[in-house]
C-alpha cells in the first residue's frame, strides 16, 4: 500500500466534534470531510455523494466491495485527531511507510497477546509525528486506534491522550512508562466485568468497570513507576503548557462523554414514561437542567444532573448545578435534587452526597435499570 492508504485507514478513525446541528450523538458530521476523501483514496475511484444517507449507493455504484459497503454503512470515525497533526502525519507516513504496512500486516493476523506485544514493542520504536507549533504526537496516537480495529479479537488498546486513557494508566501505575508495559497494563483488563472488548478502555471512567487494584497491586505498581519512569530533571519554575495540546484532551473527552450523557438521559425518559411520570427539561439559558421529574413522590418533584463519570470533580460540579437552578424553581422548597451516574459510586461520592443531602441514582451495566429511583 502507499503511504497516503495507509494514513487513510488512520483517516478512517478520526472524528470531529460537533460545532452545528449537522451531528450524530455529539461528533459532527464527517461523511464529506473524512470518510469519503480516505474511501477514494484506497480505492482510487471518485464518489458522486458526500453524505452518509448515500454513500453505500455511491459506493454500489463505483463498484466497491460489498463487504465495504456494509461498513460505510455505519458511522465511522471515534478518536480525535488535532488538526495541526493531520497534514504533518501524511509527511511522517512517507518517512514509515514499511514499518506501518508491517504493523498494520500483523495485526490483521494477532492470535495471542504476545502477538500484540509485539506491535506495541515496534511502535515504541518510531520516532514522534512533528508539528510546525507546538510539541509532538507520539505515533500510538495514530496508528493504535487502526490496530484496534484490525485486531480479530478487539483486544487491543487504544493508547493516546484521552483523559480516560490517562486515568487509566494512572490507576494502573503506568502513566509514565514504556508504550509496551502501558499496553501490558491494558490488555489484562481486557475480559473483566464491564470491559468486554478494548474499546471500552477509552469510553468508560475508571469508575465504570469497577477496577480498583489491592494493596498487593498497588504497592507493585508504584514499584514498576518508580523503576521504569527515566529519570527527569525538576525545573525550577513551573513550565507555561501549551493550550492546544490541551484543546485536544479536551474536546475528545467532551465527545465521548457526550455520547454516554445522551444515552443515558434518553433512557432516563423511558424510565420515567414506564413509571407514567412526567418529565422536563430546563430551556432557561440561565436554568438548563437535564431532567425534573414532577411528583416523583406525592408532593415532591426531582431535579437531576445526569454526569457520565462517578468522579469526585464531577459530582462536586453536579451539586453545584443542582443547586444553582433549583434556587430559580417556583417550587424549589419541595424539589428533592439527585444525581444520575453510569454506575454504582464510591463510598466517598455517597458520604458527600448524603452530606449536602442529593440522592445518589446510578445505572445497571446494561442501562436498563436505574438503582435508587
Amino acid at each position: 500500500m502507499s503511504a497516503l492508504k495507509l494514513h487513510a485507514l488512520c483517516q478512517l478513525t478520526w472524528c470531529n466534534r460537533a460545532k452545528n446541528e449537522t451531528r450524530f450523538f455529539g461528533v459532527a458530521e464527517t461523511t464529506g470531510s473524512l470518510v469519503v476523501p480516505a474511501l477514494e483514496t484506497l480505492f482510487g475511484k471518485s464518489l458522486k455523494s458526500r453524505s452518509f444517507e448515500n454513500l453505500v449507493v455511491s459506493l454500489a455504484e463505483a463498484g466497491i466491495p460489498k463487504a465495504v459497503r456494509h461498513a460505510a454503512g455505519k458511522r465511522i470515525g471515534f478518536v480525535s485527531i488535532y488538526p495541526a497533526y493531520r497534514n504533518t502525519s501524511k509527511k511522517w507516513m512517507e518517512t514509515h511507510k514499511g514499518a506501518v504496512q508491517e504493523i498494520f500486516a500483523h495485526a490483521r493476523r494477532l492470535a495471542s497477546d504476545a502477538d500484540r506485544r509485539q506491535i506495541y514493542e515496534r511502535i515504541a520504536t518510531l520516532p514522534d509525528i512533528p508539528r510546525e507549533k507546538g510539541g509532538p504526537l507520539p505515533a500510538a496516537n495514530l496508528l493504535t486506534p487502526v490496530i484496534a480495529c484490525l485486531d480479530p479479537q478487539a483486544r487491543s488498546p487504544i493508547i493516546n491522550s484521552l483523559p480516560e486513557v490517562i486515568d487509566r494508566l494512572v490507576v494502573l501505575g503506568r502513566l509514565h512508562a514504556t508504550l509496551p508495559r502501558q499496553f501490558d497494563g491494558l490488555v489484562a483488563l481486557v475480559g473483566k466485568p464491564g470491559v468486554p472488548d478494548a474499546f471500552v478502555l477509552d469510553v468508560t471512567g475508571t469508575e465504570m468497570f469497577g477496577y480498583v487494584p489491592d494493596s498487593t497491586e498497588q504497592e507493585l505498581f508504584e514499584a514498576e513507576e518508580k523503576l521504569f519512569t527515566p529519570a527527569v530533571p525538576r525545573s525550577e519554575s513551573l513550565p507555561i503548557k501549551n493550550e492546544e495540546d490541551i484543546k485536544v484532551v479536551s474536546d475528545a473527552l467532551r465527545t465521548k462523554h457526550r455520547q454516554l450523557h445522551n444515552r443515558m438521559t434518553n433512557r432516563l425518559l423511558n424510565v420515567c414514561k414506564e413509571k407514567n411520570l412526567t418529565v422536563e427539561e430546563g430551556r432557561l439559558q440561565s436554568c438548563r437542567f437535564d431532567a425534573l421529574v414532577r411528583n416523583h413522590q406525592t408532593g415532591r418533584d426531582l431535579l437531576i444532573e445526569v454526569k457520565s463519570s462517578t468522579a469526585i470533580a464531577d459530582i462536586r460540579l453536579a451539586v453545584g448545578q443542582l443547586l444553582d437552578y433549583r434556587r430559580q424553581l417556583p417550587k424549589k422548597e419541595t424539589t428533592h435534587i439527585a444525581v444520575l451516574l453510569p454506575s454504582e459510586p464510591g463510598e466517598h461520592v455517597r458520604a458527600f452526597l448524603n452530606d449536602v443531602e442529593a440522592r445518589a441514582l446510578w445505572f445497571t451495566k446494561d442501562l436498563k435499570t436505574i438503582q435508587g429511583f
